[in-house]
């Protein structure tokens, strides 16, 4: 899917863990073809949801005639289709033969902060495929939180859009930073690995933070407050980092998720390199919301609409921070 692919071209993807696996080389087809099968079985966050012997009988069988490595390439395949059936949108393989892509160029959809109604404050955020260290990163973080802080001080929304339809993942630390002052701060998310949870990621002072990492915004902006009441809007181009930020959102209070379902990427995915160069793309944790709710699949929007923006106006003029509003009608 595109979504995958565009998350190898980021180095982070939602929380990536590049890793690797190291056989000897070279490997019979049956040794390449278990081996691959064991990777999936031990790293795969969807794995536990996997019937892995009758996986590993129809896969054997696959590639009984198999010569060569690359003779097992479709029950690999096979055996990631049942992990993507399984929850983990994620799971594909990476020929040996697929090269790096080209740098991707600046002219990429630039995040949006604009005025809906006179009174609702909207961010629209693509993706996000570049490392904190970029330029094209700290312009993207700079023109959200800049917009948001200019947008307060003129016009000061009664209550915003966060707008993800269309945003296909990438790096959703730095997404969800972009927005801080809009989700508040404190805890936002986490995430669980096949051994249990892994961690709290919180959001303060303008650093998102957790797992022993941080990232600081490259513009401090005071949280909005009081809080304001959000709508998000997803849909199913809502993929992997772009998923992140909507589970940042979940469990705030005064907020709701409305449009259609996400793509059902909800997991930070690594790399795992087999003997012949090719490699497993792999969901190896799940996102946790605030409240420790664990998704593993599609993310169900509170309200459900195919006029996402118009359904996000509605409820959020009826909230009482608008409705109440002394300064607007």
């Amino acid at each position: 899917m595109r979504f995958a692919r565009l998350a190898l071209i980021g180095v982070v993807a939602a929380l990536v863990i590049v890793s690797a696996e190291r056989q000897p080389s070279p490997l019979s087809p049956r040794v390449y073809l278990d081996q691959g099968l064991s990777v999936m079985q031990r790293n795969d966050v969807a794995a536990e949801d996997v019937d892995w012997a009758t996986v590993t009988r129809h896969a054997q069988r696959m590639a009984a005639a198999a010569k060569t490595p690359q003779d097992t390439y479709p029950a690999i395949q096979y055996a990631l289709d049942q992990l993507r059936r399984a929850g983990d949108g994620h799971a594909s393989f990476v020929y040996p033969y697929w090269t790096e892509p080209a740098p991707i160029p600046a002219s990429q959809p630039m995040p949006t902060v604009t005025v809906v109604h006179g009174k609702l404050g909207q961010v629209t955020l693509p993706e996000f495929q570049h490392t904190f260290d970029s330029a094209w990163a700290q312009r993207y973080l700079s023109t959200v939180l800049s917009g948001i802080a200019a947008l307060e001080k003129r016009a000061h929304p009664c209550g915003w859009i966060v707008d993800l339809d269309g945003d296909i993942g990438g790096n959703g630390w730095a997404m969800v930073l972009s927005v801080g002052p809009i989700i508040g701060e404190g805890r936002i998310g986490g995430l669980t690995g096949r051994n249990g949870f892994l961690g709290w990621v919180s959001y303060r002072n303008g650093v998102i933070s957790g797992l022993g990492i941080s990232f600081p915004a490259p513009i401090r902006v005071p949280v909005i407050s009081p809080a304001p009441p959000v709508a998000v809007l997803t849909s199913q181009e809502t993929a992997s980092g772009g998923e992140f930020v909507a589970v940042a959102f979940r469990g705030r209070p005064q907020t709701r998720s409305i449009g259609a379902p996400t793509a059902g990427a909800t997991n930070g995915p690594g790399l795992f390199r087999l003997a012949d160069g090719a490699r497993l793309f792999l969901g190896v944790n799940d996102f946790v919301d605030r409240n420790g709710v664990v998704y593993k699949h599609s993310i169900r929007p509170d309200i459900v609409a195919y006029l996402d923006q118009a359904a996000a106006s509605r409820w959020l003029l009826h909230t009482s921070a608008c409705a109440h509003d002394p300064r607007h009608g």
